[in-house]
């Protein structure tokens, strides 16, 4: 059984602040990056218990992507769809 953990971390540079999230959660691994010189902008990547890339989804102002995988028996990636913001 994995416990769902969150952890967090942040980086100042000058003007540039990224911050990345991991949650641990039935096996699935979420990650989440963000760049406070473009607060509205960040990226969410969430992987299987195999560490395959399972979905992404982008984030830009008001606009959403989210782009998932699924993957065969053998593990290779079967198909790819992309569902952009409406």
């Amino acid at each position: 059984m994995v416990r769902s953990r969150r952890l967090s971390e942040g980086l100042s540079e000058k003007s540039r602040h990224v911050r990345r999230g991991v949650s641990l959660a039935a096996g699935i691994v979420s990650l989440t990056f963000s760049v406070a010189a473009f607060s509205a902008s960040n990226a969410s990547y969430t992987y299987d218990a195999l560490g395959r890339l399972i979905t992404v989804v982008y984030v830009d102002g008001a606009k959403r992507t989210v782009i998932n995988y699924a993957y065969d028996a053998a593990g290779n990636r079967s198909s790819t769809s992309t569902v952009p913001s409406s």
